[in-house]
Protein backbone atom coordinates (compact mmCIF):
# COMPACT_ATOMS: atom_id res chain seq x y z
CA UNK A 1 0.00 0.00 0.00
CA UNK A 2 1.48 3.36 -1.22
CA UNK A 3 1.89 6.27 1.89
CA UNK A 4 0.40 9.42 1.19
CA UNK A 5 2.17 12.12 -0.18
CA UNK A 6 2.85 14.33 2.20
CA UNK A 7 3.27 11.10 5.09
CA UNK A 8 5.79 9.38 2.69
CA UNK A 9 7.95 13.21 2.52
CA UNK A 10 8.12 12.93 6.19
CA UNK A 11 9.26 9.80 6.52
CA UNK A 12 11.94 10.49 3.89
CA UNK A 13 12.77 14.15 5.36
CA UNK A 14 13.50 11.70 8.71
CA UNK A 15 15.31 9.45 6.92
CA UNK A 16 17.76 11.92 6.02
CA UNK A 17 18.04 13.26 9.26
CA UNK A 18 18.55 10.99 10.81
CA UNK A 19 21.90 10.08 9.18
CA UNK A 20 23.13 13.30 9.09
CA UNK A 21 22.73 13.31 13.18
CA UNK A 22 20.21 16.37 12.88
CA UNK A 23 17.56 14.35 14.18
CA UNK A 24 15.62 16.18 16.40
CA UNK A 25 12.07 15.87 18.29
CA UNK A 26 11.31 19.07 17.55
CA UNK A 27 11.78 18.33 13.51
CA UNK A 28 8.84 15.63 13.54
CA UNK A 29 5.89 14.45 15.00
CA UNK A 30 4.93 13.58 18.49
CA UNK A 31 4.10 10.26 17.10
CA UNK A 32 8.02 9.74 16.29
CA UNK A 33 9.24 10.57 19.76
CA UNK A 34 9.83 7.74 21.33
CA UNK A 35 13.05 6.95 19.69
CA UNK A 36 13.54 9.22 16.60
CA UNK A 37 16.35 6.57 15.71
CA UNK A 38 14.58 3.74 15.48
CA UNK A 39 13.09 5.75 11.96
CA UNK A 40 16.27 3.72 10.31
CA UNK A 41 18.76 1.76 11.12
CA UNK A 42 21.95 3.78 11.23
CA UNK A 43 24.05 0.89 10.12
CA UNK A 44 22.15 -1.34 7.91
CA UNK A 45 19.81 1.28 6.26
CA UNK A 46 17.04 -1.07 7.40
CA UNK A 47 13.49 -0.38 6.42
CA UNK A 48 11.13 1.94 7.83
CA UNK A 49 9.81 1.02 11.38
CA UNK A 50 6.33 2.80 11.37
CA UNK A 51 5.43 0.70 15.21
CA UNK A 52 6.94 3.37 17.66
CA UNK A 53 5.08 3.78 20.37
CA UNK A 54 3.54 7.02 21.46
CA UNK A 55 4.51 8.00 25.37
CA UNK A 56 1.83 10.46 25.97
CA UNK A 57 0.88 11.73 30.26
CA UNK A 58 -2.34 9.79 30.70
CA UNK A 59 -3.81 10.23 34.56
CA UNK A 60 -5.39 7.21 34.06
CA UNK A 61 -2.95 4.99 32.94
CA UNK A 62 -1.36 1.97 34.80
CA UNK A 63 0.44 2.42 37.84
CA UNK A 64 3.11 0.70 39.97
CA UNK A 65 1.52 -2.61 41.65
CA UNK A 66 1.66 -2.83 45.31
CA UNK A 67 4.71 -5.15 45.00
CA UNK A 68 6.51 -3.36 42.26
CA UNK A 69 5.82 0.32 44.71
CA UNK A 70 7.32 -1.41 47.91
CA UNK A 71 10.28 -2.50 46.11
CA UNK A 72 10.76 0.91 44.53
CA UNK A 73 10.85 2.07 48.00
CA UNK A 74 13.00 -0.19 49.37
CA UNK A 75 15.84 0.77 46.50
CA UNK A 76 14.69 4.16 46.66
CA UNK A 77 15.93 4.15 50.41
CA UNK A 78 18.86 2.41 49.87
CA UNK A 79 20.25 4.69 47.49
CA UNK A 80 19.08 8.03 49.47
CA UNK A 81 21.69 6.12 52.39
CA UNK A 82 24.22 5.49 49.48
CA UNK A 83 23.55 9.44 49.05
CA UNK A 84 24.43 10.71 52.69
CA UNK A 85 27.20 7.93 53.46
CA UNK A 86 30.80 8.23 52.94
CA UNK A 87 32.49 6.71 49.54
CA UNK A 88 33.59 3.85 51.57
CA UNK A 89 30.41 3.18 53.18
CA UNK A 90 28.56 3.70 50.00
CA UNK A 91 30.48 0.67 48.72
CA UNK A 92 29.98 -1.10 51.91
CA UNK A 93 26.12 -0.57 50.73
CA UNK A 94 26.17 -2.16 47.77
CA UNK A 95 28.52 -5.02 48.80
CA UNK A 96 31.24 -3.98 47.11
CA UNK A 97 34.97 -5.61 47.16
CA UNK A 98 36.34 -2.48 46.94
CA UNK A 99 36.30 0.62 49.68
CA UNK A 100 35.31 2.88 46.88
CA UNK A 101 32.19 3.52 44.71
CA UNK A 102 33.45 6.45 42.65
CA UNK A 103 33.13 5.95 39.06
CA UNK A 104 36.07 4.61 36.55
CA UNK A 105 35.34 7.92 34.00
CA UNK A 106 36.66 10.67 35.21
CA UNK A 107 38.42 12.03 31.70
CA UNK A 108 35.77 13.88 29.88
CA UNK A 109 35.53 15.50 27.34
CA UNK A 110 38.01 13.06 26.24
CA UNK A 111 36.07 9.66 27.12
CA UNK A 112 33.69 10.81 24.85
CA UNK A 113 35.78 10.98 21.71
CA UNK A 114 37.23 7.61 22.96
CA UNK A 115 34.09 5.88 22.95
CA UNK A 116 32.69 7.40 19.68
CA UNK A 117 29.95 10.14 21.22
CA UNK A 118 29.96 12.46 18.69
CA UNK A 119 29.25 16.47 20.05
CA UNK A 120 26.70 17.82 17.59
CA UNK A 121 27.12 21.52 17.95
CA UNK A 122 24.30 21.90 15.70
CA UNK A 123 22.07 22.20 18.74
CA UNK A 124 24.57 24.61 20.92
CA UNK A 125 22.49 27.58 20.72
CA UNK A 126 18.83 26.41 21.04
CA UNK A 127 16.17 28.28 23.07
CA UNK A 128 15.66 27.23 26.83
CA UNK A 129 12.28 24.81 26.69
CA UNK A 130 9.49 27.63 27.07
CA UNK A 131 7.28 25.29 28.95
CA UNK A 132 9.69 25.42 32.23
CA UNK A 133 10.21 28.91 32.16
CA UNK A 134 7.62 29.42 35.16
CA UNK A 135 9.39 26.93 36.98
CA UNK A 136 12.68 28.12 36.54
CA UNK A 137 11.85 31.19 37.83
CA UNK A 138 9.78 29.98 40.80
CA UNK A 139 12.79 28.48 41.47
CA UNK A 140 14.97 31.69 41.55
CA UNK A 141 16.98 30.43 38.34
CA UNK A 142 17.88 32.70 35.60
CA UNK A 143 16.34 31.96 32.02
CA UNK A 144 18.96 34.40 30.14
CA UNK A 145 19.78 32.47 27.42
CA UNK A 146 23.40 33.45 27.88
CA UNK A 147 23.94 31.97 31.31
CA UNK A 148 22.69 28.74 29.51
CA UNK A 149 24.80 25.66 27.41
CA UNK A 150 23.63 23.02 25.09
CA UNK A 151 25.72 19.75 24.80
CA UNK A 152 23.99 17.09 22.26
CA UNK A 153 26.30 13.96 22.44
CA UNK A 154 25.27 11.08 19.80
CA UNK A 155 26.78 7.66 20.13
CA UNK A 156 28.08 7.48 16.39
CA UNK A 157 31.43 7.56 14.48
CA UNK A 158 32.11 9.98 11.51
CA UNK A 159 33.04 7.60 9.47
CA UNK A 160 30.72 4.16 9.67
CA UNK A 161 32.98 1.85 7.73
CA UNK A 162 35.87 2.48 9.73
CA UNK A 163 34.52 2.15 13.86
CA UNK A 164 37.30 2.59 16.55
CA UNK A 165 39.13 -0.88 17.77
CA UNK A 166 39.17 -0.37 21.91
CA UNK A 167 40.96 -2.98 23.46
CA UNK A 168 41.14 -5.64 20.74
CA UNK A 169 37.41 -5.16 19.71
CA UNK A 170 35.61 -3.34 17.43
CA UNK A 171 32.08 -1.46 18.49
CA UNK A 172 29.50 -0.73 16.17
CA UNK A 173 27.37 2.48 16.46
CA UNK A 174 24.26 2.21 18.67
CA UNK A 175 22.83 5.50 17.97
CA UNK A 176 22.53 6.55 21.64
CA UNK A 177 21.77 10.18 22.13
CA UNK A 178 21.65 12.27 25.02
CA UNK A 179 20.61 16.25 25.31
CA UNK A 180 21.07 18.48 28.16
CA UNK A 181 20.93 22.32 28.68
CA UNK A 182 22.85 23.41 31.35
CA UNK A 183 23.85 26.79 33.61
CA UNK A 184 26.83 25.40 35.70
CA UNK A 185 27.15 28.71 37.48
CA UNK A 186 23.30 28.43 38.43
CA UNK A 187 23.70 24.55 39.35
CA UNK A 188 21.00 23.54 36.93
CA UNK A 189 20.60 21.04 34.08
CA UNK A 190 17.75 20.13 32.27
CA UNK A 191 17.98 16.71 30.15
CA UNK A 192 14.96 17.19 27.72
CA UNK A 193 16.05 13.90 25.80
CA UNK A 194 17.87 10.47 26.78
CA UNK A 195 18.05 7.30 25.07
CA UNK A 196 20.70 4.59 26.05
CA UNK A 197 22.97 2.50 23.78
CA UNK A 198 21.40 -0.48 25.57
CA UNK A 199 17.61 1.31 24.74
CA UNK A 200 19.00 2.35 21.26
CA UNK A 201 21.23 -1.00 20.40
CA UNK A 202 17.91 -3.06 20.19
CA UNK A 203 16.41 -1.08 16.55
CA UNK A 204 20.11 -2.26 15.36
CA UNK A 205 20.61 -4.44 12.82
CA UNK A 206 21.72 -7.22 13.89
CA UNK A 207 20.44 -5.87 17.19
CA UNK A 208 23.69 -4.54 20.00
CA UNK A 209 23.71 -5.98 23.34
CA UNK A 210 26.07 -7.14 26.25
CA UNK A 211 29.75 -7.12 25.31
CA UNK A 212 28.81 -5.32 21.87
CA UNK A 213 27.58 -2.09 23.70
CA UNK A 214 30.57 0.68 24.55
CA UNK A 215 31.30 0.26 28.19
CA UNK A 216 30.84 3.90 28.50
CA UNK A 217 27.04 3.73 28.45
CA UNK A 218 25.42 4.95 31.89
CA UNK A 219 23.40 7.93 31.99
CA UNK A 220 25.08 9.27 35.38
CA UNK A 221 28.43 8.88 33.66
CA UNK A 222 27.21 10.57 30.68
CA UNK A 223 25.32 13.21 32.33
CA UNK A 224 28.54 13.82 34.62
CA UNK A 225 30.77 13.71 30.73
CA UNK A 226 28.54 16.74 29.69
CA UNK A 227 28.72 18.33 33.24
CA UNK A 228 32.10 18.42 32.84
CA UNK A 229 32.65 19.66 29.18
CA UNK A 230 30.57 22.46 29.89
CA UNK A 231 32.28 23.66 32.22
CA UNK A 232 31.27 22.67 35.63
CA UNK A 233 34.12 21.20 37.36
CA UNK A 234 34.24 23.04 40.42
CA UNK A 235 30.51 23.57 40.17
CA UNK A 236 28.24 22.23 42.57
CA UNK A 237 24.82 20.74 40.99
CA UNK A 238 21.57 22.20 42.73
CA UNK A 239 18.69 21.02 40.58
CA UNK A 240 18.68 18.45 37.81
CA UNK A 241 15.05 18.36 35.62
CA UNK A 242 13.40 16.02 33.51
CA UNK A 243 11.71 17.74 30.79
CA UNK A 244 9.59 14.87 29.45
CA UNK A 245 8.83 11.80 30.85
CA UNK A 246 7.76 8.89 28.34
CA UNK A 247 9.21 5.89 30.07
CA UNK A 248 6.60 3.65 30.54
CA UNK A 249 7.66 2.61 33.83
CA UNK A 250 8.42 5.79 35.49
CA UNK A 251 4.91 6.93 34.71
CA UNK A 252 3.80 4.00 36.75
CA UNK A 253 5.28 5.27 39.62
CA UNK A 254 4.59 8.99 38.92
CA UNK A 255 0.91 7.84 38.44
CA UNK A 256 1.21 5.96 42.21
CA UNK A 257 3.03 8.57 43.88
CA UNK A 258 -0.11 11.04 42.79
CA UNK A 259 -2.67 8.49 43.94
CA UNK A 260 -0.67 8.22 47.14
CA UNK A 261 -1.43 12.31 47.82
CA UNK A 262 -4.96 11.79 47.02
CA UNK A 263 -5.31 15.20 46.20
CA UNK A 264 -7.06 14.45 42.34
CA UNK A 265 -4.53 14.17 39.07
CA UNK A 266 -1.41 15.65 38.52
CA UNK A 267 -1.31 19.16 38.33
CA UNK A 268 0.48 22.07 36.34
CA UNK A 269 3.31 23.97 38.18
CA UNK A 270 3.84 23.99 40.74
CA UNK A 271 3.03 20.46 41.16
CA UNK A 272 2.96 17.97 43.91
CA UNK A 273 6.56 18.11 45.91
CA UNK A 274 7.55 14.78 47.79
CA UNK A 275 10.31 14.74 50.41
CA UNK A 276 12.63 12.08 49.77
CA UNK A 277 12.13 11.13 53.29
CA UNK A 278 8.78 9.62 52.69
CA UNK A 279 7.74 6.60 50.95
CA UNK A 280 6.34 8.47 47.66
CA UNK A 281 9.75 10.46 47.60
CA UNK A 282 12.16 7.19 48.14
CA UNK A 283 9.95 5.28 45.06
CA UNK A 284 10.37 7.80 42.59
CA UNK A 285 14.36 7.94 43.49
CA UNK A 286 14.19 4.51 41.77
CA UNK A 287 12.34 4.98 38.90
CA UNK A 288 14.04 4.34 35.15
CA UNK A 289 14.51 8.15 34.48
CA UNK A 290 15.71 9.40 37.77
CA UNK A 291 18.17 6.41 39.20
CA UNK A 292 21.39 7.86 37.11
CA UNK A 293 20.94 10.89 39.15
CA UNK A 294 21.13 9.42 41.97
CA UNK A 295 24.07 7.17 41.00
CA UNK A 296 25.98 10.51 39.73
CA UNK A 297 25.65 11.99 43.08
CA UNK A 298 27.37 8.49 45.05
CA UNK A 299 29.18 8.03 42.67
CA UNK A 300 30.78 11.76 42.52
CA UNK A 301 31.51 12.51 46.14
CA UNK A 302 35.22 13.38 45.04
CA UNK A 303 34.03 15.84 42.87
CA UNK A 304 30.97 16.85 44.58
CA UNK A 305 30.72 15.92 48.39
CA UNK A 306 28.50 14.15 50.20
CA UNK A 307 25.20 15.34 48.31
CA UNK A 308 21.66 14.26 48.24
CA UNK A 309 18.56 14.58 46.70
CA UNK A 310 16.19 15.82 49.29
CA UNK A 311 13.38 16.96 47.35
CA UNK A 312 11.47 15.74 44.02
CA UNK A 313 8.75 18.10 42.36
CA UNK A 314 6.65 16.40 39.40
CA UNK A 315 4.13 18.34 37.27
CA UNK A 316 2.11 18.11 34.25
CA UNK A 317 3.97 21.12 31.22
CA UNK A 318 1.16 23.39 30.15
CA UNK A 319 1.83 22.20 26.68
CA UNK A 320 -0.73 20.46 23.95
CA UNK A 321 1.07 16.75 24.94
CA UNK A 322 0.89 17.79 28.70
CA UNK A 323 3.97 15.93 29.40
CA UNK A 324 4.93 15.14 32.97
CA UNK A 325 8.20 16.57 34.01
CA UNK A 326 10.22 16.48 37.52
CA UNK A 327 12.41 18.54 39.46
CA UNK A 328 15.07 17.06 41.52
CA UNK A 329 16.17 19.89 44.54
CA UNK A 330 19.87 18.77 45.47
CA UNK A 331 21.29 20.03 48.44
Amino acid sequence: MRLPNEFAALTCLAGILTCSGLLHARFVPRSFRHSPSQLRDLTQNAPLDLSIPKSRWDDDGVQSTEEEWDEYICKGQKMLAAMTADDAGAAKLYNLDQQTIASEWKDFPQSFTTWGYQHNPFFDNQRLPAPLNQCLESLGVDTNRDRWVTRWYQHRYLSRDNPPEIDQQTYRMTGAYYYAVMSVEQGTMIVPIEFSPTWEGQFRSPPIEGDGLPKLQRASDILWGMWVASGGAGHSLRYVIIQDIHNDITQEVIRRAVKERNQGNLPAWPGFKFSTDTDAGAALLRAPNVVGIGHLLIQRKHDLGIRKVSEITIFKQDTKDQDAAMVFKIE
